[in-house]
C-alpha cells in the first residue's frame, strides 16, 4: 500500500513538472551567461537604431503597424549553440508591453543582431522559441 502512494505521489510530481512549460525554452537553471560584450551590443544597438531613425521601431505584422519601443528591461541572456539569445521587455508608444526576442551573433570580435521576434505583446505568446539552437 505504501509503494502503491509513493508511486501516484511520484507520477503526479513528474507529471506537474512535465507539464509546467517554461517561458523561454532551452534554458537551463544555474547557467545563466553574462557576456558583458553580447548585452552591450543589445544596448548600442538599440541606440544607434533610436539615434538613425528617432526611436526604436518594430513592425508588427499581427497588427500590420510599426511600434515605437522604449526598452524597459533585459530579463534573459542564454546561450543558442554557438551564439546567443536574448529576452527584452519593451513599452510601446500606445503603453503596450511588448516582449522581444534578439538572437545575437559573434561577427569576428564584435557581436551583432541577427533576428528580432516579437514573443509577447501584453503577456500573450505570439512565438514560441525552438527548443534547440537551429
Amino acid at each position: 500500500m505504501y509503494l502503491k502512494k509513493a508511486l501516484v505521489l511520484l507520477f503526479i510530481f513528474l507529471l506537474f513538472s512535465v507539464l509546467r512549460a517554461q517561458e523561454h525554452p532551452g534554458e537551463h537553471p544555474g547557467k545563466k551567461v553574462t557576456p558583458e560584450k553580447a548585452l552591450e551590443s543589445l544596448e548600442n544597438y538599440i541606440a544607434k537604431d533610436k539615434e538613425l531613425k528617432g526611436g526604436f521601431f518594430i513592425y508588427d505584422q499581427e497588427n500590420k503597424r510599426i511600434r515605437n519601443l522604449t526598452l524597459d528591461k533585459i530579463h534573459l541572456l542564454r546561450e543558442w549553440g554557438e551564439n546567443y539569445y536574448t529576452c527584452a521587455d519593451f513599452v510601446d508608444a500606445n503603453k503596450d508591453k511588448v516582449d522581444l526576442d534578439f538572437y545575437i551573433t559573434k561577427k569576428d570580435d564584435d557581436w551583432g543582431i541577427i533576428r528580432i521576434i516579437i514573443h509577447k505583446v501584453n503577456g500573450k505568446e505570439r512565438y514560441k522559441p525552438p527548443l534547440k539552437a537551429e
